[in-house]
């Protein structure tokens, strides 16, 4: 009898082992695949995108449905509902559009202002496909533990070099890959508990125009320094990229009221990340290096503190019947962290590059529904309602126009055979237009209007063993 349990529990550990293994081979291939720059689509830069059988319900009650082991991201504490170990790979392919049109937009001339030269920029979302990996295995009857790869906040988009906004931005691409390893807790028949520890890894490159000739009168350089009357032949043009790596927490509590009815709420902490790399400056006249302030536009290091924001999220789920299930979420976001990203150098007298944001915290309201006319067949449809950080037209950036959005999703879920689900889902993210008149220093001012809206279609699969 002993040799049996022996066995068994060599064959489970050989299994964990192999699949672990596996799942972790994964999740390296998944970190190469996160090289391409993700595009925003919650509101401000945050990825909504976590999970392919969320999607279709809109990810109502994400933090009490648990159905599958993406139940790490949403709530740790939803672990504990899942039986024996589960494998979760889904792929999001995300095409955002976001396109400018003019309105009156003006170049400074540090003696006055002139029409912006150039075009509007074209469309400047870009596209990706971004992955997300979850695995979760019991320790015992109580206990489950988890660990995800995954994508929660990114931001690409990029004009073309010679628009009318080249001053306020040309290229931004933000890319956050973090890895969540969590426990869930089951105290009794109704309550779990979870926590989780996040690394993540941000890099971050931003670049712009600078109009130098604007810059040469207001130092009295002269007329010819930075002249030449060819849009951007005459600019100077700044990146900035660096990487980070910093950690949060997350912490979960489910209820089960009863087999049809549960409860969940999930906090994820904010997580602070220091920003280092370089700055770099190219086309600059190099009589700005000689100036009595000091040398401008100078290769050097470059440091920026970004603090991504806290969620609290509270979700209900509901067995209505044996073939009918209804969710919804309530998802606040602690925006307001991000009043500014200020970009110090080290050397130079450029002084620090400031992009005023003053967001405001918002919030998330999501309903969804899951129909099963047969017991393998899944079809999920969900709305939601997304507010966005920006408040008013001089706040918005030509790096992120948000606006509020209202997200259309459906979904279908399939049992191909005992112990494989297969998810396929697609959502619709309609962006209210979006009004921008900001003005910066030398930079001049950029008015017009975006025209905003993302398609999204997910794919997923689910291996329970």
């Amino acid at each position: 009898m002993i040799n049996k349990y022996r066995n068994k529990a060599l064959l489970r550990n050989l299994s964990v082992r192999f699949f672990t293994g596996q799942f972790f081979t994964g999740l390296f291939v998944a970190s190469l695949m996160f090289g391409v720059s993700q595009p925003a689509n919650a509101a401000g830069f945050a990825i909504a995108e976590q999970s392919a059988s969320g999607l279709g319900n809109a990810f109502a009650g994400g933090a009490a449905s648990a159905e599958d082991a993406s139940t790490i991201w949403y709530n740790p504490a939803g672990m504990t509902r899942l039986k024996g170990n589960n494998i979760v790979a889904a792929f999001h392919s995300i095409t955002p559009s976001m396109k400018f049109k003019d309105n009156g937009s003006t170049n400074s001339a540090a003696v006055g202002s002139t029409p912006s030269t150039g075009g509007d920029g074209g469309d400047a979302g870009q596209g990706a496909v971004v992955p997300n990996f979850y695995f979760t295995m019991p320790v015992n009857d109580e206990v489950t533990f988890g660990a995800a790869i995954n994508a929660p906040f990114g931001l690409s988009t990029k004009y073309d070099k010679d628009w009318k906004g080249r001053y306020f931005g040309v290229e931004s691409a933000i890319k956050v890959v973090n890895l969540n390893t969590s426990l869930g807790f089951k105290v009794n028949k109704h309550l779990s508990l979870g926590v989780g520890l996040n690394l993540q890894k941000m890099e971050v490159l931003l670049s712009k125009a600078i109009n130098q000739e604007a810059l040469c009168n207001a130092l009295g350089l002269g007329a010819s320094c930075g002249s030449g009357g060819v849009p951007v032949a005459t600019d100077a043009f700044a990146e900035v990229d660096g990487t980070s790596n910093s950690w949060g927490a997350n912490l979960g509590l489910m209820y089960e009221f009863n087999d049809a009815a549960r409860l969940g709420v999930a906090y994820r902490s904010v997580v602070r990340h220091k920003i280092k790399g370089d700055g770099k400056f190219t086309n600059a006249d190099t009589r700005l290096n000689v100036t009595p302030l000091g040398d401008f536009f100078v290769n050097t290091d470059a440091s920026a503190d970004i603090t991504l924001p806290a969620t609290l999220a509270v979700s209900y789920y509901q067995d209505v019947m044996s073939k009918l299930s209804l969710m919804a979420d309530v998802t606040w976001t602690e925006w307001s962290q991000l009043d500014e990203v200020r970009i110090q150098y080290r050397t130079g007298a450029q002084g620090d590059t400031v992009e005023e944001l003053g967001w405001s915290n918002t919030m998330r309201y999501a309903v969804g529904a899951t129909f099963r006319p047969i017991p393998a067949l899944s079809l999920r449809a969900g709305v939601a309602l997304d507010g966005s950080p920006v408040t008013s037209a001089r706040k918005r950036t030509v790096r992120l126009p948000d606006n509020d959005r209202l997200w259309t999703s459906i979904g279908v879920g399939y049992e191909v055979m005992r112990g494989l689900d297969l998810d396929v889902s697609y959502a619709l993210i309609t962006i209210d237009d979006a009004e921008i008149d900001r003005s910066e220093g030398l930079a001049g001012n950029i008015k017009g209007d975006y025209k905003l809206s993302t398609n999204i279609i997910s794919g997923q699969v689910n291996w329970r063993f």
